[in-house]
């Protein structure tokens, strides 16, 4: 956690160095992200970091954190509370695809950051994973749980089998996203759309003779 001297900078002050740090770990790895290439681009003496963090893999997990809360609450507000209300899960899904889509083009350095540390081979792996699924865990979770109270989803499958599906449905559409970043965007979106259409093909609930 960062020190109470952290918590003692202006907000601003404190955007600043987060938007550097942001920019480097957009960049490079933990291992090879440079705190004097930030440090320099402040104006700051490098040990005026360490009054904020104890060393480099704190501020990382940190600045993780920070970007990982950034897209989470985009996440949120950009899905319409209509669609919410309406309760249906494929839907609601290809809404979050799109906002998926959205995030990479408008949170370019959030997005990158969180796609490159959950690949990093670093000592921070284990604690990037956990920061980095957490976002996609509740959501899934959520999203499953009103599909079936509200019967949008077959009835004849466990909820863990449903939500692994999901999650593994997310997770390899941000792979595809991380891996073809200059994809054009209506081929993209069609993509996303015949995914969720198979889907629900599988998943909807339907009354059985």
């Amino acid at each position: 956690m960062p020190s109470d001297t952290w918590w003692n900078l202006e907000l601003p002050k404190r955007q600043l160095i987060i938007d550097a740090c942001l920019t480097e770990f957009a960049a490079h790895n933990m291992e090879s992200a440079s705190l004097s290439t930030i440090v320099k681009s402040l104006g700051i003496a490098k040990g005026s970091m360490y009054q904020y963090f104890t060393d480099k893999e704190e501020l990382y997990l940190y600045i993780l954190k920070y970007a990982h809360d950034q897209l989470v609450a985009q996440m949120r507000n950009r899905i319409p509370v209509a669609v919410y209300a309406q309760g249906d899960m494929f839907t609601i899904l290809r809404h979050y695809l799109y906002i998926m889509l959205d995030l990479q083009h408008f949170y370019p350095r959030e997005y990158t950051f969180m796609q490159r540390a959950v690949r990093d081979s670093g000592n921070q792996l284990i604690a990037a994973k956990a920061i980095g699924t957490s976002m996609q865990a509740a959501f899934v979770d959520d999203l499953i749980q009103t599909a079936i109270t509200n019967r949008s989803v077959r009835d004849d499958m466990p909820s863990e089998v449903l939500g692994f599906l999901v999650h593994t449905i997310i997770s390899a559409t941000s792979e595809y996203l991380y891996a073809h970043p200059d994809d054009d965007v209506p081929h993209v979106i069609q993509f996303f759309d015949q995914l969720v259409i198979l889907l629900d093909q599988g998943m909807r609930y339907r009354i059985r003779k």
